[in-house]
């Protein structure tokens, strides 16, 4: 058998050819596995509208896709009826292509059209990098088989280890592709990822074995999708409602001088100096004060837990809190300590709460599951000053030349991080799989650079992009 002919692929014996340096399957030339990828698109749509019978109910269901605001929803269409839409002998498009002799393909086109009708759902959890093109993942839809190598750029730029994604993957001879788009799953309190995924289908009516919720999935996705993000949007409502987010003020008269009312705070062993905001002194305050939490501190001064701010200003005086507790608490202290020094004019609760809801997409809450509307996570804000002010008589302070102070004694620490890739925002899209033609250095570096989160619009395949 010549080399290099692929015949022998998927029918039970190992090609020499597979050991060739220049076979497209091989790892090395992944860069000509996706430039004859993307050159089978084509040949993939002229299959789909090549029979007549069909052609016009698959360009209508096409069209209703591209027009479809979920970015996934193109290529999740094109794979069901190219892979997964069985005809009345029940047949799918690609298995009728390959009966009737795959006509107008190559042998190397041959082995992906047959690898691609292959293609499954899986719910991919990363568990290993072995290099940045390449991923160790586990399929939680089949728990207890052993983990896939996975070879996409795109996907290895944009997880971390245990990110969770259910793509579209299909079967080569060194590793598994991932194809189109890939939904990232969130972490939901310590539910189980496989069980949200098994919860949401069992609500929207899937079934519950392996090989009927990989197809409903496959049918669903766009739905699917949509759910997932339903349960995120709903839950964090629900964090945000009970949680205190409110900006508490009041505001006091100074019924004595300011200089005795200064020096009252100022004695007070949890009240220490804090900085000015420019639209502060705007508003006529000559200095600030934090009161350090005492419940949370340790009983020394250098505590960066903060109740709350004290704004003073020569005839009024305004308190500061995150949340309606801790506001109550400061005055409390605060009318304790300066007594009848101080004559409370008002206060104001600003609920950000309120405020973050209504800017969050309306979402329809019948797909969430009962189940995933509850949670144990509580959301508790706390305060805490980042740096500490040390005064010029503190003999902790060693100032040198060009320098600047730090507390003697202290070591610099240098903390070790692993090789993580940068997580984008909440819910930057849908991740994307790798495009074709990054065969030099400095342009594999740039797919590599647009592959981050907060580029996943910048799609692979020629059907989706933004």
């Amino acid at each position: 058998m010549p080399l290099g002919c692929g015949l022998c692929v998927g029918k039970g014996r190992l090609c020499p050819a597979l050991v060739f340096v220049g076979n497209p399957f091989a790892p090395v030339n992944y860069d000509q596995l996706l430039r004859m990828d993307d050159e089978l698109e084509s040949k993939y749509m002229d299959r789909l509208f090549a029979n007549p019978a069909t052609c016009s109910t698959v360009e209508r269901h096409l069209q209703e896709a591209q027009r479809s605001r979920s970015p996934h929803a193109f290529n999740a269409q094109m794979l069901w009826e190219l892979c997964f839409r069985r005809d009345a002998a029940g047949r799918t498009v690609l298995e009728v292509w390959e009966q009737e002799g795959s006509v107008g393909l190559k042998n190397d086109e041959q082995v992906v059209m047959r690898a691609r009708a292959q293609i499954r759902v899986a719910l991919l959890e990363v568990r290993r990098f072995t290099n940045l093109e390449t991923v160790e993942a586990a399929d939680l839809l089949a728990p207890g088989q052993p983990c896939l190598l996975v070879r996409d750029r795109s996907l290895t730029a944009s997880s971390v280890r245990f990110t969770t994604l259910l793509a579209w993957i299909y079967p080569l001879p060194w590793f598994w592709r991932a194809f189109g788009t890939a939904l990232e799953i969130p972490a939901f309190d310590a539910l189980d990822t496989a069980e949200v995924v098994a919860e949401i289908v069992q609500h929207l009516g899937g079934p519950t074995d392996e090989a009927g919720m990989r197809r409903w999935l496959a049918e669903h996705f766009v739905r699917f999708a949509d759910a997932i993000f339903a349960v995120s949007v709903l839950r964090r409502r629900q964090l945000l409602a009970e949680s205190d987010a409110k900006m508490g003020r009041a505001v006091y008269e100074l019924s004595r001088p300011f200089s005795e009312c200064a020096k009252v705070l100022d004695r007070l062993p949890e009240v220490e100096e804090d900085n000015l905001a420019e639209g502060e002194r705007t508003e006529g305050f000559a200095d600030a004060r934090a009161w350090l939490d005492p419940s949370d501190a340790t009983g020394k001064k250098s505590s960066n837990a903060v109740l709350g701010r004290v704004l003073l200003g020569q005839s009024h005086w305004r308190l500061e809190a995150f949340g309606a507790a801790p506001l109550e608490e400061l005055r409390r202290r605060f009318e304790a300590q300066l007594g009848d020094r101080v004559r409370f004019t008002g206060q104001r609760l600003d609920d950000l709460a309120v405020r973050l809801a209504e800017k969050e997409p309306k979402i329809d809450e019948t797909l969430v599951p009962p189940r995933l509307r509850q949670q144990e996570s509580k959301v508790i804000f706390t305060v805490r000053r980042s740096l500490r002010r040390y005064t010029r008589g503190d003999a902790r302070l060693r100032v040198g030349a060009g320098r600047h102070p730090r507390p003697r004694g202290r070591r610099q620490l240098v903390h070790r991080r692993d090789c993580r890739f940068d997580r984008g925002p909440a819910h930057p899209g849908p991740l994307c799989t790798d495009r074709p033609g990054a065969t030099s250095r400095l342009a594999r570096v740039r797919a590599l650079r647009d592959a981050r989160p907060w580029a996943r619009h910048a799609t692979a395949d020629r059907y989706h992009r933004s």
